[in-house]
């Protein structure tokens, strides 16, 4: 018997929407069909099935723990799922969303809000607990690995194969091999946070800018030139910041002399005590050696900028805001340019780290350890913010993490998993606050491992670079040598052929203002007025891939006890080999589930969407699909939904619209008599 309509509608409205019938609703006299579809075009339908899925996903918006810090920016995730359900987003296009919408070669776009929604996907991968502060970071990162490889196969596959980390499962084909291959396959997704935005908005203008810079170069450098030209005459105030006053004659000759001693003696002792102390790691300068390190953003640089990188400043009556030596850096077009950096994975084994960076507005470096990337107090004070726009060494004290797996991260201020002042800033009274414009820069130019608690010796000699050869005779003599050394570092910056030192000269003269920035106006505002219009990205949680190497089995379970390497794949019970290519598995991953030949993806979602609208899954146990799951009430019916499922696009709404249009959904609730006593859990839907 059917159910009376207004009864009907109400379960309807409810199941669809999560919100009663309105009165107009309950007197109109709309023909039901058009009611199912009126429905689902509702803003409310996403917004209630999107709340379904959140569940199945275990939603959180921190990671849960004493502390429970929170998931930037978690909530964009939601909001992605709402629009994905409401525009009846294919449902095995969500499926490669989750697992690697950072690497699909063609994401999808919203053109309206002109977001990455394939790159949102991965957020669900970020909702894991963290443990607070754990003395055994590796152990925490088995759990909610471990975490990752339950929700993925529950969710999608309907199968238990968590229960095969510690031995083979006992009622399902999944081995513990299988287990193994599934971890190092999600195991390579680093933590981060990411730009939504279409990369060619966040490089709006970045041509244009890009050659305005190169016309600002020129204009500086002949502007400059003149003004050395003038030096013997106008007597710049270098002599006062090398201590030469206004000596002259033999007076000047002397502490000539002995400054350029000096410096000897502080130059080569530091060069052989950093070649005797200290093991060069990474020279980010070195085209070959940052091609190792993996991240993204606008500001991420393809290559490493030679001697000479400048960056024009968004106001103010210095447009040159630094020139650096070689290395990598995020604002070489603008300071509102987003970058994440990271390192290959490495084995502890020194008793210190130190990094040469620079940077500004808590833009940070972090040592992260197992990948746990909530930096906290304590043990955890791993995050360093650079406090000045000059190159500095800083260093970590690793001696306790040693024998763990670690990368380093240098990043923007909002591209921080979670954000806490390092500990230098986190003890200044008042506490330091970063401005919320969008700005924020880093500089990072080598990182060395060493077994002390110093850090490097400083070798450039910054304005030093004049004490060159013998020592004049005359101040005019020693302008006209000033003025040519100044000329050639001028002349080598403009044609992009300078040193470090020159580039570390040329920048204490220009921080000193000996000389003066008061050129190319025109071209300055012009600057200024492009480089205003690029947009703040917006951020939401996702991932890395780091292109992990094969995760050796752990016997028994035990963290602490690897066995062999096991390749990644998926389970050879469906007939899977290993993937080939170990930074592209969590995309094959992607691909194998979300595959049409896959034979639980379409029947364990279509089981799920039974479930909410008839209060019990065609399978009962909507998680396990396994031995120990039930087995379907109605098996011909389950696979018959699938395959239309598939038929239909994987479309989630035709999926929805079939089982509400259909008899068994809009019977009555009133069991008969001989129903309600021979089949009182109505396993054979003669009822509602």
């Amino acid at each position: 018997e059917q159910a009376a309509p207004d009864i009907l509608l109400r379960w309807l409205t409810f199941d669809l929407t999560g919100l009663p019938p309105s009165p107009s609703d309950l007197s109109a006299s709309e023909p039901y069909e058009k009611s199912v579809d009126r429905l689902l075009a509702s803003p409310a339908f996403g917004e209630r099935w999107a709340r379904h899925w959140m569940d199945v996903v275990r939603y959180s918006e921190s990671h849960g723990s004493e502390g429970d810090p929170d998931t930037p920016l978690a909530w964009r995730y939601r909001d992605y799922l709402i629009r994905a359900f409401n525009q009846d987003v294919p449902y095995d296009q969500l499926v490669r969303e989750h697992i690697a919408g950072d690497q699909l070669p063609q994401p999808r776009r919203d053109l309206e809000l002109r977001v990455n929604e394939s790159l949102l996907g991965t957020a669900n991968l970020r909702m894991v607990e963290h443990g607070f502060q754990p003395v055994d970071p590796w152990e925490d990162r088995v759990k909610w690995t471990d975490n990752q490889v339950d929700v993925l196969t529950k969710a999608f596959q309907g199968l238990t194969v968590s229960c095969a980390s510690c031995h083979d499962h006992k009622f399902d084909a999944i081995s513990q091999l299988d287990y193994y291959a599934l971890f190092g396959t999600l195991a390579g997704a680093r933590p981060t946070q990411a730009a939504i935005d279409f990369p060619e908005d966040l490089n709006r203008g970045a041509v244009e800018l890009a050659r305005l810079k190169a016309s600002l170069r020129t204009s500086f450098a002949a502007d400059w030139l003149a003004q050395i030209s003038r030096w013997p005459d106008a007597q710049p105030a270098i002599p006062a910041l090398l201590g030469l006053g206004k000596l002259d004659g033999e007076q000047l000759r002397a502490k000539w002399n002995d400054l350029s001693a000096d410096w000897r003696m502080k130059r080569e002792p530091a060069q052989q005590f950093n070649a005797e102390n200290f093991t060069r790691r990474w020279d980010l300068s070195a085209p070959a050696e940052y091609a190792q390190w993996k991240g993204h953003g606008a500001g991420k640089p393809d290559q490493p900028s030679r001697a000479g990188e400048f960056w024009i400043t968004p106001a103010g009556d210095k447009p040159v805001g630094a020139i650096y030596p070689a290395g990598v850096y995020s604002h070489s077009l603008s300071t509102k340019h987003n970058a994440v950096i990271t390192s290959p994975r490495f084995k502890i084994d020194t008793d210190s780290i130190s990094l040469r960076m620079l940077g500004g507005n808590f833009s940070f470096a972090q040592l992260i350890i197992e990948n746990y990337a909530v930096p906290r107090a304590g043990i955890y004070h791993l995050r360093l913010s650079p406090k000045k726009d000059q190159m500095a060494w800083t260093r970590w004290d690793t001696a306790f993490w040693k024998g763990f797996t670690a990368y380093i991260e240098c990043a923007t201020k909002d591209d921080v998993t979670h954000f806490i002042l390092d500990e230098e800033d986190g003890k200044k009274k008042p506490r330091p606050q970063p401005t919320n414009d969008g700005r924020s820069w880093f500089g990072a130019q080598a990182i060395w491992f060493h077994n002390n608690a110093h850090t490097p010796k400083e070798e450039s000699p910054g304005v030093a670079y004049l004490l060159q050869g013998e020592a004049p005779v005359s101040r005019q003599e020693m302008f006209e040598r000033w003025s040519a050394l100044a000329r050639q570092a001028v002349e080598n910056w403009r044609d992009g052929r300078m040193d470090d030192n020159q580039a570390a000269f040329l920048d204490a003269i220009l921080q000193a203002g000996i000389l003066r920035q008061n050129a190319a106006d025109e071209l300055v505002a012009s600057y200024r007025r492009l480089e205003k219009e690029i947009p703040v990205a917006r951020r939401a949680p996702s991932v890395i891939e780091e292109c992990a190497a094969p995760q050796p089995l752990l016997v028994r379970g035990n963290h602490k006890n690897p066995g062999n390497p096991v390749r990644q794949a998926y389970l050879t019970a469906l007939g899977e080999q290993p993937f080939g290519d170990a930074c592209a598995a969590r995309l094959a991953l992607a691909y194998r589930v979300a595959s049409e030949k896959n034979p639980f993806t379409a029947r364990v979602f279509v089981n799920r969407v039974w479930q909410k609208l008839f209060g019990r899954g065609l399978v009962a146990s909507v998680d396990n699909f396994g031995k120990l799951g039930d087995a379907p009430s109605h098996p011909e019916l389950l696979d018959w939904l699938a395959v239309r499922f598939v038929q239909d696009g994987w479309s989630i709404q035709q999926l929805i619209r079939t089982m509400v249009n259909s008899r068994a959904y809009r019977m009555s609730s009133q069991a008969a008599p001989v129903a309600a006593s021979v089949d009182p859990a109505n396993l054979w839907l003669s009822h509602m």
